[in-house]
């Protein structure tokens, strides 16, 4: 079975130990996990609440939790084969390009070109805003786990890739 990000985010906390919702999205707060998946606090009750009808958690009430009856949901020996599966897919191919972006490049000539060029740097503006967040957030990052340090690198080195593109194609529109 093929996760979405949030599915594969949330089981994937779930190997750690079981959870209730609330815990598991602090959890993802706590741990900056929301750069890569943003997830509402409702949808992680959804999430939870459809993967447990496909057998992939289970939930049982939570003894003496104060306020409305929470739930504990832990995963099954079906929802963690599916992790493990899905992260062995997903670390040993090639990402699948979304030509969402490149199909809006080849058809901008259809636009005013005073707009697409600004619409260009503001794309721009905003990878470089990233950019300079995620440098600020990752100061301490020789501090951080091996395998954290590799996804930051990851999405920095994307983002440089992305703002190296967009000065090229701001560059080249601007030529007469």
């Amino acid at each position: 079975m093929t996760l979405r990000p949030n599915q594969f985010l949330l089981l994937s906390l779930l190997t750690e130990s079981p959870g209730h919702p609330y815990a598991l999205h602090q959890a993802i707060k706590q741990r900056q996990l929301d750069r890569w998946a943003v997830i509402a606090f409702s949808s992680v009750y959804q999430i939870l609440r459809a993967m447990e009808a496909k057998g992939m958690v289970t939930s049982t009430p939570m003894a003496n939790a104060a306020g409305p009856q929470r739930r504990l949901y832990a995963l099954t020996d079906l929802g963690r084969s599916t992790v493990a599966e899905h992260q062995r897919t997903v670390l040993g191919r090639a990402p699948a390009w979304r030509m969402e972006f490149e199909l809006a490049l080849i058809f901008q000539e259809r636009m005013d070109p005073d707009e697409a060029l600004d619409l260009l740097r503001q794309r721009r503006q905003q990878v470089h805003d990233g950019l300079e967040q995620l440098a600020e957030s990752t100061k301490d990052i020789a501090q951080w786990p091996k395998h954290t340090r590799l996804v930051t690198d990851h999405s920095r080195l994307h983002w440089e890739a992305e703002l190296t593109f967009l000065d090229h194609a701001i560059e080249i529109l601007t030529q007469d």
